[in-house]
């Protein structure tokens, strides 16, 4: 064989009767037949030993020219080597910040991973958030677009500070020529008519944490009092979709409800224009017996979710947003090598004004990277850059989905593994399975003229090719 290929280099899978090889440095989707399947597999053999290994089933002649092919995949630069890693940047462009603006919560969600209790009970003030505007601002470099994050804690629990700090960050963005946009993560109990009418107007796109129907809400999502808060939240929801602001849902899937379908079906029906569907993990190392949930029957929901989203497509509803990204990476040939830019181009701000690569560190020792009052430790940007990538990881650059992933949340990491670089086998099974219905899916789209039209804007990158022997 021209070059050493090993089983991070390629995928195979099935659909409708056929076989598929994707081969992720190339993002190329090739039709193969199981002589191919079973070169491919050896091909890290001579080919004096590949003819030995598979003399009993296919004749010399076919292997030889199998062989061959797979040799001119590797010439044509559909098989090559790993991507490189990208150069060190010269610096980093701060581009958004995500403010704790209070550590308060009026909800105790049974799977919080906030330590409510342990944190500083006061809010930001308003001298800490005009600080990080500022900080934002003169680390943005050439960076034209910036962004502004609102988190808790419930952040609506301190809107005056919201609203101060909109009017000041706009001002200031104004005075450098830059544009500044606002998001936030709610969990929507407190969104009165005037709230929504700010968020609304100032152009907000508001997360809602919410995870379902009333029996499912109520089972996990509940007041710090104990009681219910479907009723109130998904009258606030309703009331500011009525205004005509996109929102979008971000529900955890638990073992109170894990018909993904339904759960879906549940938020498009409602209005929201994206859901994300996140498993639930058990804060710490030692899993929690309430949040365990049945890996077979997750697998299988998700697959039912896949036939669904199938099925939208082919009577013109459009497509569910879980899969949507990892189609269009798919089909783009976009490789993703970070799951997140956290502690380079993104911060997060504490309420007292310390400095952190995401919300997720706060506390822990060595993630610190200083304060809007004292300066910058950018040590801990360097680590993320070099760290929070596919290439620190060993069991990421040995794995076949590795540039359609990005690697994992490092704080999930870091949390369950105890290392930012060692990702979280149960959670890499569960997107390994999504992977491969999104190309299943994919397949089935592009094999379809019309769907194929209607689902993606432009031809493939690399259309599937057919035969291998015709490349």
């Amino acid at each position: 064989m021209g070059q050493t290929i090993t089983s991070a280099d390629y995928y195979l899978f099935e659909q409708d009767g056929q076989r598929y090889a994707f081969l992720p440095s190339s993002f190329a989707v090739i039709e193969i037949d199981a002589l191919f399947g079973e070169v491919l597999k050896n091909s890290h053999l001579r080919p004096k030993q590949i003819h030995k290994v598979l003399a009993q089933q296919f004749d010399g002649p076919a292997i030889d020219e199998a062989i061959l092919e797979v040799d001119s995949l590797a010439a044509r630069n559909l098989i090559r080597p790993p991507l490189a890693r990208p150069p060190r940047k010269k610096g980093f462009d701060l581009q958004c910040l995500l403010l704790m603006v209070t550590n308060a919560c009026n909800f105790a969600c049974s799977y919080c991973h906030g330590d409510h209790e342990k944190l500083p009970p006061r809010p930001m003030n308003e001298q800490t958030a005009r600080r990080a505007v500022d900080l934002l601002l003169e680390r943005s470099g050439s960076a034209p677009a910036l962004s502004i994050y609102f988190f808790g804690g419930e952040p609506l629990l301190n809107f005056d500070l919201v609203k101060s700090t909109v009017a000041y960050a706009r001002g200031r963005a104004i005075e450098q020529d830059k544009k500044v946009s606002f998001g936030m993560t709610t969990n929507g109990y407190l969104l009165d008519p005037e709230k929504a009418a700010f968020l609304h107007e100032n152009g907000f796109s508001p997360l809602f944490s919410m995870d379902g129907p009333p029996e499912v809400q109520n089972a996990c999502r509940r007041l710090r009092s104990g009681g219910d808060t479907f009723d109130r939240v998904f009258a606030n929801v309703k009331h500011y979709l009525e205004l005509g602001g996109p929102c979008s849902a971000r529900a955890t899937i638990t073992p109170a409800c894990m018909d993904l379908v339904a759960l879906t079906e549940f938020f498009y029906d409602a209005g929201f224009r994206g859901v994300s569907l996140e498993p639930v993990t058990s804060p710490g190392t030692t899993p929690d017996p309430r949040f365990q949930l049945d890996l077979d029957l997750l697998t299988r929901s998700y697959s039912e979710l896949a036939e669904r989203t199938l099925e939208r497509i082919v009577a013109g509803k459009g497509r569910y947003n879980l899969f949507v990204t990892i189609l269009e990476r798919i089909d783009k040939g976009n490789g993703h090598f970070k799951p997140c830019f956290v502690g380079e181009e993104n911060w997060t701000i504490t309420a007292e004004g310390d400095i952190y690569p995401c919300y997720r560190f706060i506390g822990k020792p060595g993630y610190r990277m200083g304060s809007v009052f004292d300066g910058v430790n950018l040590k801990i940007s360097r680590r993320f850059e070099k760290q929070n990538t596919i290439f620190s990881s060993r069991q990421c650059h040995a794995c076949w989905a590795r540039y359609i992933c990005g690697g994992q949340c490092p704080a999930d990491r870091l949390e369950h593994t105890g290392s930012i670089t060692r990702p979280v086998a149960e959670k890499c099974i569960i997107q390994k399975h999504l992977f491969t219905l999104a190309l299943k899916l994919y397949v089935r789209i592009r094999r379809d003229p019309h769907l194929s039209e209607t689902c993606f804007a432009k031809p493939a990158h690399s259309p599937l090719l057919p035969d291998p022997a015709c490349v």
